[in-house]
């Protein structure tokens, strides 16, 4: 099994950032030009890139990684620059095609991302005048740690990469989408 910051970041978006050079698909498996060896002989084999693991091998020159990996390979950098870097741009988390081959997580699991995630929320005014109005105090709000919760896109995605950095895993939680993790 990959670590887990590996897997949030897609493959094919790096290869069509990297602009590698396609040769074909063949279900979720991309094949393309080897950036390390240059192979374009169809005998000696092209780089086989699977979307679904994040992995990519060379036949011919026996290169393997993550979508990381390769990035940070092919612009000379540590991985986690490249990590950091792909973080950064939004069309490498949007757009993966996503199969949900894994199970929910556990219900501690669960409660955890959702309790940092609510550590990050704060309460709008016009929720609090709300509240204020229906007779709850301060105190009340307070002890009851009410939120709001997010409704900006660029915030929502700023707010599940920061879960991410703290090393959690979004996939397999209900109410993150594919673009978080």
């Amino acid at each position: 099994m990959q670590n887990n910051i590996y897997e949030c970041i897609n493959i094919e978006n790096v290869i069509n950032k990297l602009k590698l050079k396609r040769i074909h698909q063949i279900g979720t498996y991309i094949y393309v030009n080897c950036p390390f060896c240059q192979s374009k002989n169809e005998r000696n084999g092209y780089m086989k890139v699977d979307t679904i693991k994040n992995l990519y091998i060379c036949n011919n020159c026996e290169s393997t990684g993550t979508s990381i990996e390769l990035y940070a390979r092919l612009k000379y950098i540590s991985n986690k620059e490249a990590f950091k870097e792909l973080m950064k741009e939004t069309p490498i988390l949007d757009n993966r095609t996503y199969i949900f081959n894994n199970p929910i997580k556990s219900e501690l699991y669960r409660d955890m991302v959702y309790s940092k995630f609510l550590e990050m929320q704060t309460l709008n005014k016009r929720h609090y005048e709300k509240l204020k109005s229906i007779n709850f105090t301060d105190e009340y709000i307070k002890i009851n740690k009410f939120k709001s919760i997010e409704s900006n896109p660029d915030k929502k995605k700023a707010i599940c990469r920061k879960l991410q950095e703290q090393g959690l895993k979004l996939d397999g939680i209900p109410g993150f989408c594919a673009t978080c993790s």
